[in-house]
């Protein structure tokens, strides 16, 4: 085992010997300040630069002392090497970035990271070189004057938060409260304890007295446990603003206006508790017509822009730099600062989409690099269910650590810091991406397909996506990335449960996957002993690989995540197994002779939401299992205030 020797005061200084215990089970190292072993100096440099030389008895560290998670990124880059058998060696590297890592939803997707699960990503973060974390908040964190804030679903406490930002800190990371403060906010306001606070079904009712005692009481809950003095406070996607509730009491008045007004006031709160901002900046680019290049910016647009807050500029959809570079320009003529946000491409089911990850990435943070922009956020939303395992966001995570730290990206060293620092196989983590990736898609137009979801859930009997997907060979697909996963599945590590999933699920979608139109093509043809196959073996088969794939999503979630919210998936699931048994139950019924016919088959089959092909980002359930109500919105109650006098 390799052991290293720190001088006192430099272990004393930087704050790292509780890190260093953390860090040395996972990394299968030793330290001390006496006795044997390879002895690291360190040298402080107020710079960007860092470096790392190994004369083979000596490592020396330079780096600027005030930038702990330098240490750590050293600390990876010096162990790695040793552990690959190099004698002698150095490493130069500029850290291009002041602010770079990842944003967790666990408010959308319902999937709350336990305790646990978090510090062992803290500690990938710190070895890759991020030193930023935030926890994506709607709800997901408790408020002691809001007991319907977050009920029965999976919160953070006080003490939790508290217990992350002290053990992020002991490694050079920040975390940073990340909320909502006007819209994105449907699972608080479907209580009607809030009901006087609605604009709308998501959006909070701008410029009521109300209104701002509950934001006064969110942002404190929210920043309290944190170190940091920087706050999300969100405001994105406010689509409807000004058309609802307050459209009743004020009349018109232009979105920007609202929004600048709204923003004054929430601005007052933070500036109350000594916080500084950072927003989304799409509303105030909506009302220039979008993120578009040739916006053009009118100067009493940006005199009345508040001052003191942060731009947020997100997109994880374009390919060119030229967009990115010509967007920083414009925010900062707008508000002065630009922070970029990215995103890792997991939100859409239990595929990843990793062409899509690296295009975007690559484009945008080049540009980040070219233009100055030094703060980046790589966004890890949730959507509707988080299916994809948190664990594979570590791959997208370790391409922006190696940018971070990069004037060119090198792909060869980016594959092996992945797997040094996660302890993962590349391409394994690579190959996730296949379960979406199926035969029929057009190479030329990947991007938003995520079939797996619709495959899995969609009903066995009157399925909406079979005109989509028949002639494809699917099961042959499915039956070959089953046998891919196995080996991995089968090796020790850290990732077999999650190379297994991917091995389950592939094996349960071989049957799944065609399965409704196996019994429209028996049914239509008379073939009764097809039929009766097809009730006898292969449902009874179906349902048993979904149950195995359902028991090994249990026991990840368990180890993963905070137990509310697993629920969804027990709906999904047992939906899914509960159609199947009826399906039985109806062929069962018409081989019997119990009933003439089977309406559920006779129904014409229609392409997806008349698009042929695979269609685009079908990431709802509730669209996906039923043409029903089974999910439909309710009219809510909006607030009883009374229109003030024109």
């Amino acid at each position: 085992m390799i052991r290293l020797k720190f001088d006192e005061k430099d272990v004393a200084s930087l704050g790292i010997s509780f890190a260093l215990d953390e860090l040395k089970n996972d990394y299968s190292f030793d330290w001390g300040t006496d006795g044997e072993g390879i002895k690291v100096s360190l040298c402080d440099r107020r710079s960007d630069s860092l470096s790392l030389s190994f004369d083979g008895e000596t490592a020396a560290f330079t780096f600027d002392f005030t930038r702990k998670i330098l240490f750590f990124r050293l600390l990876s880059l010096l162990l790695e090497k040793l552990g690959d058998g190099e004698g002698s060696f150095s490493v130069e590297e500029n850290a291009y970035f002041t602010m770079n890592g990842p944003m967790f939803d666990v408010s959308q997707g319902h999937a709350v990271i336990n305790l646990e699960a978090s510090k062992t990503i803290f500690r990938r973060l710190a070895m890759m070189g991020l030193n930023m974390c935030m926890f994506y908040c709607e709800d997901s964190f408790t408020v002691p004057e809001e007991p319907y804030f977050g009920y029965m679903r999976s919160r953070y406490t006080y003490d939790d938060i508290k217990e992350l930002d002290d053990y992020a800190y002991s490694f050079g990371i920040e975390l940073i409260p990340c909320i909502q403060t006007l819209s994105h906010l449907f699972d608080v306001l479907k209580w009607d304890v809030y009901r006087e606070i609605r604009e709308d079904a998501e959006c909070l009712l701008p410029e009521d007295e109300d209104t701002y005692t509950f934001l006064r009481h969110i942002i404190k809950a929210a920043s309290a446990p944190f170190r940091s003095k920087r706050i999300h406070i969100g405001l994105d996607e406010a689509l409807d603003l000004g058309r609802g509730t307050y459209y009743t009491l004020h009349g018109y008045v232009h979105q920007v206006e609202i929004m600048r007004r709204h923003l004054e006031r929430v601005k007052e709160i933070t500036d109350e508790l000594g916080l500084r901002p950072m927003l989304w900046s799409d509303m105030f680019f909506r009302a220039l017509g979008g993120y578009r290049n040739d916006v053009e910016i009118p100067q009493e647009f940006i005199d009345g822009m508040p001052k003191g807050v942060d731009l947020v500029y997100w997109d994880y959809y374009k390919s060119d730099p030229e967009i990115y570079r010509k967007q920083f320009a414009l925010h900062k003529k707008l508000a002065g600062t630009c922070v970029f946000a990215g995103g890792i491409w997991t939100w859409m089911g239990f595929g990843p989409d990793w062409e899509r990850t690296f295009v975007t990435t690559n484009a945008g943070l080049s540009s980040c690099k070219e233009q100055g922009i030094r703060e980046v956020i790589a966004t890890v939303w949730g959507d509707n269910g988080t299916e994809a395992d948190v664990r594979l966001n570590l791959f997208g995570l370790a391409l922006f650590a190696e940018h971070g730290y990069a004037k060119e990206l090198d792909e060869n060293k980016l594959k092996k810091r992945f797997e040094f620092v996660t302890g993962g196989d590349w391409d394994a983590f690579e190959a996730t991406r296949l379960v979406d990736d199926i035969p029929g898609i057009d190479p030329n137009a990947k991007w938003d397909r995520n079939p797996t979801k619709f495959l899995l859930y969609q009903d066995p009997l009157y399925s909406m996506f079979d005109k989509n997907i028949e002639g494809l060979p699917l099961e042959e697909h499915y039956a070959r990335l089953a046998e891919y996963f196995r080996p991995y599945a089968e090796k020790e590590g850290p990732f077999g449960d999650l190379y297994g999933l991917y091995m389950r699920l592939s094996s349960a979608l071989e049957l799944k996957s065609t399965l409704s139109i196996r019994i429209h093509k028996a049914y239509a043809a008379g073939d009764r002993k097809e039929l009766a196959r097809l009730r006898d073996e292969v449902l009874p088969e179906a349902s048993r690989r979904i149950s195995v794939l359902r028991d090994a999503h249990y026991a990840i979630w368990n180890r993963l995540y905070k137990p509310i919210g697993w629920e969804i998936f027990d709906m999904r699931y047992g939906s899914t197994l509960i159609r199947i048994d009826t399906a039985v139950r109806a062929l069962d019924a018409y081989l019997k002779g119990e009933r003439e016919t089977l309406p559920e088959l006779e129904e014409k089959q229609l392409p997806f939401n008349g698009e042929n092909g695979i269609p685009r980002y079908t990431n709802y359930y509730w669209k996906i299992v039923s043409a029903g109500r089974i999910a439909s919105a309710e009219h809510i109650k909006l607030p009883t205030k009374k229109p003030k006098k024109q």
